[in-house]
């Protein structure tokens, strides 16, 4: 549906590398695929609509920098979730010392509804004039 041409030239994206676009447009194209489950109009938009599918050209790209955000986001909470899970409330080395605060829940969790919430959000608001989202969303 998108090249790296349109993510970068038309869109203006920079966070996706070539080489990281692939990987990155299929999983924007599923989590697309996942909030219309409507093909047919999909396809009918980027045929016969040059407003419908810039829509959702649009829509692809924003939701691969929120999903490259969100990775960045997750690694971090990765980190953090392990120092949790072992209980590390303090550490010191001579006149440095680090303290964390144990904590039951996980911050990627948390990181991962975001990025569903925020995909969300950039589905309904490029696609909802179209009919292509579905009544859950």
């Amino acid at each position: 549906m998108i090249t790296y041409e349109f993510y970068s030239e038309e869109y203006g994206g920079t966070l996706i590398t070539l080489e990281e676009f692939p990987k990155a447009s299929f999983l924007a194209e599923e989590t697309y695929r996942n909030f219309t489950l409507k093909p047919r109009l999909t396809e009918k938009l980027l045929q016969e609509n040059e407003s419908g599918a810039n829509a959702i050209r649009f829509a692809l790209c924003e939701i691969m920098d929120n999903n490259k955000r969100g990775e960045d986001l997750l690694e971090k909470a990765y980190q953090n979730d392990q120092l949790s899970a072992l209980g590390v409330r303090s550490e010191g080395v001579k006149d440095h010392s680090l303290s964390f605060e144990a904590s039951k829940e996980l911050k990627s969790n948390n990181i991962n509804e975001e990025i569903a919430q925020t995909n969300a959000q950039t589905m309904r608001k490029y696609l909802f004039r179209y009919g292509l989202l579905y009544r859950g969303l």
